[in-house]
């Protein structure tokens, strides 16, 4: 039984489920970047276990040898069941997922602890389906861009999506590091999300690199 906060979070992603496939193609440039990028970090063949799949996107462009996606969207993993049958989905919240003694090569947490109530207390709920070398991998936008993606949203240039927690690459890493991970990494990368032609190619790849820019 969900409190009411993730009820609504819930039923927000259920009710916009429909118009997910079509608000990634409006998107494409950061879509194809952000699956590009993970399939470089991803080798294919790999078992992975994707939190908050969604539609199950990126889960299926990652060719994996096992993939597991989960979401509390039912409406959005009937998508994911119709587009990819041959990968696994449940239907759970996972700041309560159960751990049914599986381990996975990678566990990937795409633009979604935004939406968690505990992370910390999620993160330490993923440990168990981790190894020695399994990588979980977290990817979230820089909170100081909160209000350009409101104005996306205004403009109907971005999904809608509710109020996200605001967090820092170093939150993150602290509430990692209390649930016992190690950081392997972190990086700073796609300072322009939409195609401006010349434009973003030069400044994700060049300026976007440069002392002090990379922070944005």
């Amino acid at each position: 039984m969900y409190h009411r906060d993730k009820r609504e979070i819930v039923e927000h992603f259920n009710s916009i489920a429909g118009q997910r496939l079509a608000w990634k193609r409006r998107n494409r440039y950061y879509y194809t970047d952000q699956t590009r990028y993970f399939r470089f970090l991803v080798p294919e063949g790999s078992a992975i276990l994707e939190l908050g799949c969604g539609t199950g996107d990126l889960l299926g462009a990652l060719r994996p040898r096992r993939a597991v996606g989960i979401d509390f969207s039912e409406e959005m993993l009937k998508i994911a069941k119709k587009q990819y049958p041959d990968l696994e989905f449940h239907n759970a919240d996972i700041e309560s997922l159960e751990y049914w003694g599986d381990s996975f090569d990678f566990i990937i947490m795409s633009d979604v602890i935004g939406h968690l109530q505990d992370i910390e207390e999620t993160f330490r709920i993923v440990k168990p389906f981790c190894r020695a070398d399994t990588r979980l991998i977290i990817s979230y936008y820089n909170f100081l861009w909160e209000p350009v993606l409101k104005l996306g949203e205004i403009l109907g240039l971005k999904m809608p999506q509710q109020h996200q927690n605001w967090l820092s690459t170093e939150d993150i890493g602290n509430l990692l590091s209390l649930a016992d991970f190690q950081i392997v990494k972190t990086e700073s990368r796609l300072l322009i999300p939409k195609k401006i032609p010349l434009l973003s190619v030069f400044v994700n790849r060049y300026m976007g690199m440069l002392p002090g820019i990379h922070k944005l």
